[in-house]
């Protein structure tokens, strides 16, 4: 919240506008996270607005909770003390709890100035005239074998450091049958002790006492060493003598709230600037104090629920459900459209598909007509042949025929000049028998 120094229309207002008093909460990631608390002072000598901040601020609430930031500017303006839920978190002098602090100093640092390239700021130096003695071993190990240790006579290398239970016994009703074989526990080896141990034995491991680790020269004093390298001071060009009633908050032209956050349900209201502390707690007791009863109730009835376990988790699912619903509408709108569609193209198919016909093999057979078969005269075997070579010709010009387009059958044309000598054709029904006058050649 910014209390304005000017008369700012809401429309021209923005983080630039120049304000007297920003207080208010800001937690952003993990690297922010305080109870702002600015006041901008004017430099008559710079003519520049300076921003003053106080330090080590108090931390945010971050629970879902509603607080009240609450912040008491003393009588004479020399005291200040923040609150939050009306309990009091911090309080000092202006001058001397804000950074850059209000009394600007005589002298500052010349930002111009820059470090000698010949300064020597190293106290310390390697001696030039040490050696490294001819004694001195760099590969030496930090450890080597103990050479007073030795194998016990008494170790066990082919023991295991487990064994089966002698003692354990087959359970009562065990049947191998259904509870395979029985295997008895495993027990610490007696034949292992601290003395006599099992297993491959292993020489123990001692610092070298001859390992000294890579040679480095010993450090002498500098002799060229300066000393540790600042600016020099100048005279400060924006230096005056601050007086209390420079930064006094008064005038104020209007209160303004500055926001920017990426999180949601983030709300504020009951704001109240006056002259009284007396009077803002009282206005707390009948803004904020109501909704925190009622929240801290919420609390205690939402954890009560929470021993119901199924229930209250099944009601929590729903809840999130609902909230990302109300938070997401649109998008949850959209992508129920794009299913539905989806799965009725799908389900129901494109128009432009028909169904496909497979044809019946047994339909395709081509016959004689029985009646031109009883008007052939006896004994006519050319013509019978020719009427089966035709027949044959015809079953295969239909076979071609469906398996260059299944759903229309090849048409079969009657060779031009047989002036007779073909019987009439027709498909043969289903299940049409073939009459025992049929000649066979």
């Amino acid at each position: 919240m910014k209390l304005l120094a000017d008369k700012t229309p809401a429309d021209d207002f923005n983080d630039k506008t120049r304000y007297s008093v920003m207080f208010g909460p800001d937690k952003c990631g993990t690297d922010t996270n305080k109870v702002h608390f600015i006041t901008q002072v004017f430099n008559p000598v710079s003519e520049e607005w300076v921003e003053h901040h106080l330090k080590d601020a108090p931390k945010v609430e971050t629970d879902k909770s509603t607080h009240l930031y609450t912040l008491v500017v003393k009588k004479g303006q020399q005291e200040y003390e923040i609150f939050i839920d009306n309990k009091s978190k911090k309080k000092g002098k202006f001058l001397d709890d804000f950074d850059p602090p209000f009394q600007p100093e005589k002298e500052i640092e010349d930002p111009d100035d820059k470090k000698p390239e010949d300064w020597v700021d190293d106290e310390k130096m390697d001696d030039p005239d040490a050696v490294k003695p001819d004694d001195w071993d760099e590969d030496a190990p930090r450890k080597i074998l103990d050479p007073e240790a030795s194998k016990p006579e008494c170790w066990h290398d082919d023991e295991p450091d487990e064994v089966a239970d002698p003692d354990a016994e087959i359970p009562d009703g065990w049947d191998e049958e259904d509870d395979g074989k029985f295997e008895a526990p495993m027990v610490a080896n007696p034949l292992c002790t601290e003395e006599c141990g099992c297993g491959e034995w292993e020489h123990p491991m001692i610092n070298n006492p001859d390992y000294k680790g890579k040679w480095k020269a010993p450090r002498i004093d500098n002799p060229d060493y300066v000393g540790p390298w600042k600016p020099r001071n100048i005279p400060n060009p924006a230096y005056y003598v601050h007086k209390p009633e420079d930064r006094r908050v008064s005038d104020i032209k209007g209160l303004a709230i500055d926001i920017w956050t990426m999180n949601k349900d983030v709300g504020f209201d009951n704001v109240f600037l006056g002259k009284g502390a007396g009077d803002a707690y009282a206005f707390s007791q009948v803004s904020w104090k109501p909704k925190n009863v009622h929240e801290e109730a919420q609390k205690k009835s939402k954890k009560k629920k929470g021993t119901d376990g199924e229930e209250s988790a099944v009601a929590s699912l729903f809840s999130k459900l609902r909230d990302f619903f109300n938070e997401y509408t649109p998008h949850c709108v959209f992508t129920t459209i794009i299913l539905v569609i989806t799965l009725s193209w799908w389900c129901c198919g494109r128009a432009d598909q028909g169904p496909v016909t497979i044809p019946d093999p047994t339909d395709d057979r081509i016959v004689p007509d029985e009646k031109a078969e009883e008007d052939a005269p006896a004994g006519d075997e050319t013509k019978t042949t020719n009427e089966d070579q035709t027949l044959d010709e015809t079953k295969a010009t239909e076979d071609k025929g469906e398996v260059g387009e299944c759903s229309s059958p090849a048409k079969v044309a009657t060779p031009a000049g047989s002036d007779g000598s073909t019987s009439k054709k027709r498909r043969k029904p289903k299940k049409k028998k073939v009459p025992t006058a049929w000649p066979l050649v």
